[in-house]
């Protein structure tokens, strides 16, 4: 990293990206330790040691070519085992807690602007599931459509 008049230059080399793997793959590691306690256990699980071990390879691989002075296959690697260690790194999280704040509305809006508004008053409540009541004093609330001729009539008229 240099600063040259005001600028701010920075440089990312092989061993930057070999030294990133590793710190994902490491915190890929503690957050899998932490998740067994408290995830589900699930089939996905058996491809996260197996994802790991890939990436520790990789990384292994990534020092070797570094070593060997091959800087493009070194951060080509590292970028595979840091990007292997990042897709497996979704597995060990848990999923978020939701709320369904609902509601019960009784459609009266007849534009689809009153429908829009309706739905911003119900979104600006805090409300996250909106129950749309299509049953009332016994019947279905649909759209009113023109009558048809029973089928038997239908068919005698072709």
């Amino acid at each position: 990293m240099t600063i040259t008049n005001n600028r701010l230059t920075i440089t990312v080399d092989a061993e930057a990206h070999v030294v990133r793997a590793e710190v994902v793959r490491e915190d890929v590691l503690a957050r899998r330790a932490e998740a067994s306690g408290s995830c589900t256990p699930c089939s996905p699980r058996r491809t996260l040691p197996r994802a790991l071990a890939e990436s520790a390879q990789t990384i292994t691989e990534a020092r070797d070519a570094l070593r060997d002075g091959r800087e493009a296959d070194a951060t080509a690697l590292a970028t595979t085992a840091a990007t292997a260690a990042t897709g497996v790194a979704d597995r060990t999280r848990e999923s978020r807690p939701v709320e369904g704040r609902g509601v019960w509305v009784r459609p009266k809006e007849t534009s689809p602007q009153a429908i829009r508004a309706t739905m911003d008053r119900i979104k600006h409540a805090g409300c996250n599931v909106v129950f749309l009541e299509t049953f009332w004093q016994g019947y279905t609330i649909t759209r009113p459509t023109p009558r048809r001729p029973p089928a038997s009539r239908r068919s005698a008229r072709t």
